[in-house]
């Protein structure tokens, strides 16, 4: 059979048109089936991968098999789809597909993040829906015409633009806005879901309250020291020593700190996070590491695979240059990767040295960068046999309009921070976002949210995705108290405000809890947690 043929054959459950068409054509494909017989009568054998599978609908997108690329969203291949094969350089590419790999009873594995607004999720049970946490688009027409949104047309990007612009919207009815998500995505029945089994944190041993780093810096302007005064921060952990430090260093210097205080960090974190979840390191099958305030080549996760002890065979993926969210980024890949072989370990460190990636200049940019900036290493145990918070959902939203927003430049090979005003608007307003999309993925409302774990990327941040969210000052302590005593860590932040909330917290078995990073792009990470 053609693929075009093979896709409205079996993908019947989009459209009622395609429906009928399917059935005018069901004794025409078989006849032409040379001998094939569709899927829709044998279902899905022991030991082969699904082929025109009736319940796998056309991806908005091309999609890669062994290096053939299907024009207008056909499969390759008579529609095969091979796990392996992934055109994205990370594990699972577009996560919020369902990937296809060797299942029995028809199972369909659930891998991860939805980085395509405007897929559709691919339910193992009832054809092709869409994805609850797609955005809704307003530019996609339903199937009687007139340009509506087949799923409600509401745009959550512009309601919640509008709302951070109080254009006659209380911004946080973002939360209100109802969905027309019949079916959501879920985890298939009887499949585990990844769990977080432990979770630590590292620090360097040298810690400055904000007084001694503002002496440091050397700031005389009563502007730049107000960065540091009114921080909400107290002190700061950084990997200088303050007997010896100046702040003339050079380039190799500032490389050689970001070695050793990412090697030693990463390695400690990464030994208490085992310790938690009663691993050894040969227990481990995966490992994700991330960094973005320094570079190591071999790659970070080299490094600590050797210094832990880990097996010869473990598979590593190194996650680097994404900024605050990268954390998540690589909790998304450990989370596909144990999803994907249930029962296998996977490790997730985030370290970052920013005390190495500091500039000095007349920058206001730069003097906040100097005034909240801190180093520090989480690490993540995560399995799907073991107690700990479920990850039931991954999403990620991306913003390329405010691209140069926050990042990295590097005038003479140092790195120089990029931090636009407008961070903290965008990012306030892409935790909304986020947090909506998240929470549509299970139908779930404001008030069933009971942990709320938030960046701490700086006060005026989370004061106002906190008003946007219409959270207490309680559901954003956790928060606010890794801002106060640790400062922003970049990518570990996060990990420390979720091993906080672990530690502070009491869950109850069905608890929900919403966890979110942003980083340069712009983006948000985030993921649904339940215990």
């Amino acid at each position: 059979m053609t693929l075009r043929e093979c896709l409205v054959a079996f993908g019947v459950g989009a459209h009622p048109a395609l429906r009928r068409r399917a059935r005018e054509r069901t004794a025409h494909l078989r006849r032409r089936a040379q001998g094939e017989r569709a899927l829709g009568d044998l279902g899905l054998g022991r030991h082969e991968r699904s082929r025109c599978h009736h319940r796998a609908g056309a991806d908005a997108r091309p999609v890669e098999y062994r290096r053939t690329v299907a024009d207008e969203a056909l499969l390759a291949e008579r529609c095969r789809v091979d796990r392996a094969i992934v055109p994205d350089r990370r594990a699972g590419a577009d996560l919020s597909a369902r990937a296809g790999r060797d299942v029995h009873d028809r199972a369909v594995l659930h891998v991860g993040t939805a980085t395509d607004d405007d897929r559709v999720e691919v339910p193992a049970e009832h054809g092709v829906v869409p994805d609850g946490g797609a955005l809704l688009d307003g530019d996609v027409a339903d199937d009687h015409g007139g340009g509506r949104d087949e799923r409600g047309g509401m745009d959550l990007r512009t309601l919640a633009l509008e709302a951070e612009q109080w254009h006659g919207l209380d911004p946080r009815s973002i939360l209100e806005v109802p969905t027309s998500y019949s079916n959501p995505p879920r985890q298939e029945e009887g499949m585990p879901l990844p769990k977080i089994a432990a979770v630590a944190t590292a620090t360097p041993p040298h810690r400055f309250t904000q007084a001694q780093l503002l002496a440091l810096a050397g700031y005389r302007d009563e502007e730049r020291r107000g960065f540091f005064r009114r921080s909400d921060i107290e002190g700061r952990h950084l990997w200088i020593d303050p007997a010896s430090f100046r702040p003339d260093e050079s380039v190799d210097e500032l490389n050689d700190r970001f070695r050793a205080g990412a090697l030693a960090l990463s390695e400690s974190a990464a030994r208490r996070a085992l310790a938690g979840a009663g691993w050894d390191a040969a227990d481990v099958d995966f490992v994700a590491t991330t960094t973005c305030t320094g570079r190591l080549t071999p790659s970070l996760d080299a490094h600590l695979i050797g210094r832990l002890g880990c097996r010869a065979d473990v598979q590593r993926v190194h996650v680097g240059d994404t900024g605050c969210a990268s954390a998540m980024v690589a909790l998304q890949q450990a989370s596909s990767y144990v999803a994907a072989f249930p029962g296998r370990r996977a490790l997730v460190v985030a370290v970052e040295i920013c005390s190495a990636a500091y500039f000095l200049d007349n920058r206001l940019e730069s003097a906040v960068a100097h005034a909240i900036f801190a180093d520090g290493a989480g690490a993540l145990a995560v399995t799907t046999d073991d107690v700990g918070p479920s990850i039931v959902a991954h999403r990620t939203l991306f913003r390329p309009e405010h691209l140069g927003a926050m990042g990295f430049e590097y005038p003479g090979g140092r790195l120089r921070v990029i931090l636009s005003k407008d961070v903290r608007r965008i990012g306030a307003s892409m935790m909304g976002e986020m947090a909506a999309i998240l929470m549509s993925t299970q139908g779930l409302k404001r008030e069933d949210i009971r942990y709320w774990v938030l960046h701490s990327a700086g006060r005026r941040v989370i004061d106002r995705a906190r008003m946007l969210l219409d959270l207490s000052e309680e559901q954003v302590g956790h928060s606010r108290s890794v801002l106060r005593r640790y400062g922003n860590m970049s990518s570990a932040t996060i990990l420390f405000v979720l091993d906080e909330t672990l530690r502070d917290e009491v869950p109850v078995p069905g608890d929900w809890g919403v966890m979110i990073a942003l980083g340069p792009g712009f983006a948000a990470e985030g993921a649904l947690l339940r215990w």
